[in-house]
């Protein structure tokens, strides 16, 4: 079973991994994104959403300055893998009985990461249906979430 700060490791590193080729040609947009990912580093899920609360109106208020068009994807990047951080918690969330960090999450694609890390798997050919939760496999300890401090 798989503990909260290594699935936020996880989440963060292949995060990091991906915004590297992604974003190869984009050096603005991968300074963004890679900084979104750290600052998510070690956090709890409160502190996930405070992150993202901030960093979501930042790159709105670049949207509507006159700052360079460059200045404002690094900040929209930056919000855009805090979002997808708190996406993939959010599943993790959601399995362990409580609600996501934001309404629309987790995605379907948040879903799949989750999935992907902890290894759960959908129905065998072979007629298991898995777990009460649609698939066979890991879970996040419920121990290891960090406690509630607001």
């Amino acid at each position: 079973m798989m503990t909260y700060p290594q699935l936020l490791a996880r989440v963060i590193d292949d995060g990091i991994a991906a915004a590297r080729r992604d974003y190869a040609d984009q050096p603005r947009h991968l300074e963004g994104a890679v900084a979104g990912f750290a600052a998510c580093r070690d956090k709890a899920p409160v502190e996930l959403l405070e992150i993202y609360t901030r960093a979501e109106r930042v790159a709105h208020e670049h949207m509507r300055d006159d700052a360079p068009v460059e200045v404002y994807w690094q900040h929209r990047c930056y919000a855009m893998e805090v979002e997808w951080v708190c996406n993939v918690i959010s599943m993790a969330m959601v399995q362990d009985g409580n609600r996501p960090l934001l309404p629309w999450l987790p995605t379907a694609r948040g879903a799949l990461k989750y999935a992907e890390i902890v290894g759960v798997t959908g129905p065998s050919d072979h007629g298991d249906e898995g777990d009460s939760r649609g698939g066979a496999g890991g879970t996040i300890d419920p121990a290891s979430f960090p406690k509630k401090t607001s």
